[in-house]
């Protein structure tokens, strides 16, 4: 896609994803929301939208987890 962009002279945007906890911070609806709103391929726009549905997070304290 960057080369083809390059050659072809047009504009590209380029999103990384840090799953480890990029969105710890945001809920979950704002995302979903998020990427509804993009202009994205669906195929695509689904598998983000099931990552971030449902999903329970739970936190390592020392020993202790913590949901």
């Amino acid at each position: 896609v960057v080369e083809e962009t390059k050659t072809k002279r047009r504009h590209m945007s380029i999103a990384w994803l840090d799953m480890c906890n990029a969105f710890g911070s945001v809920p979950h609806a704002v995302l979903d929301e998020l990427f509804t709103s993009l202009p994205i391929p669906e195929d695509l726009r689904r598998i983000l939208v099931d990552i971030y549905s449902g999903n329970r997070m739970d936190f390592a304290v020392g020993k202790e987890s913590i949901r």
